[in-house]
């Protein structure tokens, strides 16, 4: 079937060297969990701007169970045609296995990387109350009543963020488990716990009800420029940087990885969607395949070794 001229056109406006005829096939995504929360609002803004990269209709097909890997279990056996792409992350690919005392997968290995959408890092915060202001002064408030300080957790980032953190201060908090970022949020807010490793809270810190001291990453945040990095605050080794990947089944032929891979990122540059993820504290960093590569095994391995 002939491709229409002006398709022809907006493909290379948009940056989309590849044939039409390569991208023009439906996607379907997989989402592996419900609607909601973070990989829903990531999975949503892809679906707004894919199809004019792809010129394909976008199709999300929410599979939640078992922290992710109902969904992901079932990805591994999908056909490698390149219309099936999961919506992968640390969530469900690292730690739900590992809870599950299953090997973690392997973003690089065990399937065929599209496209790094958008990582999210852990941000120190604290509640208002507690009189510090810098990373250091926390960790002196901990060494000198181990044990006592209120933490938070929502999820096993956080957890992990937590554990890491005493780890690398040599401190002990006395950290709180809690179903969900919107519970620990009211906890917080509330002042009942002071302290927390999340990213969901970036309102509450612009509007001053929260207080973030440092963001657990290699690099400053731009929506938070002034915000230093652990390791600039002295604590290097504690970065807590959660990702959402699209990836293809195994065995996906190149070509098709390849135009899928060229697609997605001239959709990760349109402006509306880099504004509406840095406005809930995610990164947008659209990257090559060797970049993206890269970025995944330096994930991985930093993972490994904390675990």
């Amino acid at each position: 079937m002939r491709v229409p001229t002006f398709l022809i056109t907006l493909a290379l406006a948009l940056g989309v060297s590849e044939s039409p005829a390569e991208t023009a096939r439906p996607i379907t995504i997989v989402v592996p969990f419900a609607r909601g929360g973070g990989a829903d609002f990531v999975a949503q803004q892809l679906a707004d701007v894919l199809p004019a990269t792809l010129q394909a209709p976008v199709t999300l097909r929410y599979q939640p169970g078992d922290d992710g890997l109902v969904a992901v279990d079932a990805f591994l056996a999908t056909e490698p045609d390149g219309e099936t792409l999961l919506l992968g992350s640390t969530a469900s690919l690292f730690f739900a296995p590992l809870a599950k005392s299953r090997m973690p997968l392997d973003p690089i290995e065990d399937f065929e990387p599209i496209a790094l959408v958008a990582s999210v890092p852990r941000m120190i915060v604290v509640h208002p109350s507690l009189d510090v202001r810098t990373l250091d002064q926390l960790i002196r408030l901990a060494r000198e009543q181990p044990g006592v300080l209120p933490c938070g957790t929502s999820d096993q980032l956080s957890q992990h963020a937590a554990r890491l953190f005493e780890r690398q201060a040599g401190v002990k908090l006395d950290c709180v488990h809690y179903a969900g970022g919107n519970a620990l949020r009211s906890e917080l807010l509330a002042g009942r716990r002071k302290v927390a490793f999340e990213s969901l809270f970036l309102p509450e810190i612009q509007a001053g009800q929260l207080r973030a001291l440092a963001v657990a990453a290699p690099g400053r945040m731009r929506v938070l420029p002034d915000l230093p990095t652990t390791s600039e605050s002295g604590l290097p080794g504690v970065e807590a940087v959660a990702w959402h990947a699209l990836l293809a089944p195994k065995g996906t032929p190149r070509e098709r990885v390849d135009a899928l891979t060229n697609a997605v990122s001239a959709a990760l540059r349109q402006p509306r969607f880099i504004a509406e993820l840095e406005a809930r504290g995610y990164v947008v960093r659209p990257m090559s395949g060797l970049q993206m590569r890269q970025f995944l095994q330096r994930d991985i391995a930093i993972w490994r070794r904390s675990s």
